[in-house]
């Protein structure tokens, strides 16, 4: 591979859409997304995740076009990466990418569907 190249196989998109992250005893975080494709989400939280930790994630996508529903996507997902990499008090928000673990086939193809029509909208 080349140096540089993108390494992600999915479409990614900037989207601002509503996500519910939830782990384990620690309750349950409504936050937004940052941008999101078929291989996970990278979403922006008010506290330090673990790396590694895993996470029930549930998100409406919007439909492709306007005339289509709006559709509920739950799915499990892992921690890849957070910024900054180290809890800080003075940090008020932090940059979490999550992996989706076993997306199903139907899921896949909302999010596949959603983010090449979507490339640059903001839903916030």
């Amino acid at each position: 591979m080349e140096s540089g190249a993108e390494r992600r196989k999915d479409v990614r998109t900037s989207a601002r859409l509503p996500v519910e992250l939830a782990s384990g005893d620690d309750g349950t975080l409504s936050v937004s997304s940052l941008n999101i494709g078929a291989g996970g989400v990278y979403v922006e939280v008010p506290r330090f995740i673990e790396p590694l930790t895993k996470l029930s994630l549930s998100m409406m996508i919007p439909g492709p076009t306007p005339e289509e529903e709006a559709s509920l996507v739950e799915t499990e997902a892992i921690v890849v990466r957070v910024l900054p990499e180290q809890p800080d008090p003075d940090v008020e928000r932090y940059e979490v990418a999550c992996a989706f673990l076993e997306l199903s086939d139907e899921n896949r193809d909302i999010v596949n569907r959603y983010c090449p029509t979507r490339a640059g909208v903001d839903h916030g």
